[in-house]
């Protein structure tokens, strides 16, 4: 059930509309915005750690970023760099 702790959702700018996009029985938090709109980066609490996950703005097509034994939180959106 969606309860609004640990779990990441999107809403209206009026604050209405709320869809919950992690329902997992686990804690998800700091979800940022790809650059183009077309992903949400997030932490995600998996097997007793944080690690960053991915996802599209409708919650489908989670993906694993980081599998470390250590913590990984705030993820964050670079620009490609070209080599010269």
């Amino acid at each position: 059930m969606f309860d609004g702790i640990g779990d990441i959702a999107i809403m209206n700018f009026d604050g209405g509309g709320i869809v919950n996009l992690t329902n997992d029985p686990v804690y998800d938090r700091e979800p940022t915005w790809a650059p183009d709109g077309t992903k949400i980066a997030y932490a995600s609490e998996q097997n007793n750690n944080f690690d960053i996950r991915v996802m599209n703005p409708d919650g489908t097509e989670k993906v694993t970023l980081t599998t470390s034994p250590g913590n990984d939180y705030d993820p964050d959106w670079q620009p490609i760099v070209q080599a010269r």
